[in-house]
């Protein structure tokens, strides 16, 4: 693949060596690097943004399953999240076209906190004089013993340079998420589209100050014919997320946002956009009203996409491995990015600490490496596609999820709920269950 050179080359000088060479800082790449951190491992981070991203207007499940990997990341890292944790009701509400709606009570409690608040967390837990922001990764080649990784240096501004930065490691993580470079270069594939776009925004808002939600709920609101589903959604700390997404199975509206993407998005439009998403239906006051009361600079408009599941993250030598939404990206209806995310963190971190006490490390990587990939691959690949199957499109769903019918659906998604929380115990599935079975 491009950018990629395989075999034992012979190393150029590099300018910088470490253990492990962390591509991304966002949510997976920083977790990584906090739990590495902890056991002594020289990992550095490589963002290539000029400072770690803090916002992304969108927010984290924070169910059992992602708090045990973040104590399993290191000790007390947990209650750190819970103090930004925000417990909340989650309701289902079907819209429908005169105006009139069904509200639901989901079953159980779940935890929620702003994706800011989270990276926040995680940045002030790792050592950042080992996190390198403006070093964008360009390419990598295998060398005796590692990893030869370069990366775009910019400028303290931002601006682009020639200057290229070797750096050696025994291991490379593509952390880099959905977009990832590491792993267009080792797989070569693309995302792939969804068939939404989306409208989303994380709007401090005490008391209703800015428009009126709330409190302690998440609701989440599809059209009856799930051509519309949004999220009305207190974060906590005095905030709300609002997210408007669209089906587009003719693609115009990507083709639309594409355009206006090429010549820099304009976010007056985006929010005008959102607005006419809902321009004709009936029922929609609250979320309508939130988005006008929104100042545009917040709102983010993107496509909803996924990645096809792999059944290998490394490459061909061992040393290049994909974690997080470069590995796994998956639709963002089931809730599972960020906890998966932790996941292979925790898991990768137990499994390194192990390699980088072993008299021959490079082995001692390589085999923690098949372990990691055993633990984490079956199971994500579940999750991936259960992901796929809450699409509600038929050309994304699994044969079984298109057989299904609403009662059965409810009581897939419940088990499955059930089962990705029983983490790290029944990594590969529950045998208890009738949906989610090894």
């Amino acid at each position: 693949m491009e950018g990629r050179e395989n075999g034992n080359d012979r190393a150029e000088k590099a300018d910088m060596e470490v253990d492990v060479a962390i591509a991304g800082g966002g949510l997976a790449g920083l977790s990584l690097a906090v739990g590495l951190h902890h056991r002594g491992i020289d990992a550095y981070v490589f963002e290539k943004a000029p400072h770690l991203r803090m916002d992304s207007a969108t927010g984290v499940s924070l169910a059992p399953n992602a708090m045990r990997a973040l104590e399993g990341v290191k000790p007390g890292l947990s209650k750190q999240f819970e103090v930004i944790a925000m417990w909340t009701a989650v309701y289902h509400v079907v819209r429908y076209e005169d105006g009139s709606e069904t509200r639901q009570l989901m079953p159980g409690e779940y935890s929620m906190a702003g994706w800011r608040f989270c990276q926040q967390v995680l940045a002030n837990n790792v050592d950042n004089s080992k996190v390198l922001c403006n070093h964008r990764f360009l390419s990598y080649k295998t060398v005796q013993g590692g990893v030869e990784a370069q990366f775009l240096v910019k400028g303290e501004n931002g601006e682009e340079s020639d200057c290229i930065k070797v750096v050696r490691a025994k291991l490379l993580v593509g952390a880099d998420g959905l977009w990832s470079r590491v792993r267009h270069i080792m797989v070569g594939d693309r995302p792939r589209y969804l068939n939404y776009l989306n409208w989303n925004a994380l709007v401090y808002t005490p008391n209703g100050k800015v428009f009126n939600y709330n409190k302690g709920e998440v609701n989440m609101i599809h059209s009856r014919d799930e051509r519309v589903v949004a999220y009305m959604s207190d974060i906590g700390r005095g905030y709300c997320l609002w997210l408007l997404r669209c089906l587009d199975t003719d693609g115009k509206l990507e083709k639309d946002f594409e355009e206006r993407f090429s010549a820099g998005l304009d976010k007056r439009v985006s929010k005008q956009r959102a607005l006419d998403m809902l321009k004709q239906m009936k029922g929609w006051d609250d979320l309508r009203a939130a988005i006008e009361a929104t100042d545009h600079n917040l709102i983010y408009e993107r496509r909803s996409m996924d990645r096809l599941p792999l059944d290998k993250w490394t490459d061909e030598g061992g040393h290049v491995l994909l974690i997080g939404d470069a590995a796994h990206g998956m639709y963002s209806g089931a809730g599972m990015g960020a906890r998966t995310a932790f996941e292979d963190s925790d898991q990768l971190t137990v499994e390194l600490e192990k390699a980088f006490k072993t008299s021959n490390i490079e082995k001692g990587i390589q085999d923690a490496l098949h372990r990691f990939e055993f633990q984490r691959i079956t199971r994500v690949c579940k999750i991936q596609r259960f992901a796929s199957d809450m699409t509600e499109q038929e050309c994304f769903q699994s044969e079984e999820a298109r057989r299904l019918v609403a009662e059965q659906k409810a009581e897939r998604f419940n088990e499955f709920t059930k089962w990705t929380c029983q983490y790290p115990f029944n990594m590969q599935g529950d045998v208890n269950s009738t949906w989610c079975k090894p």
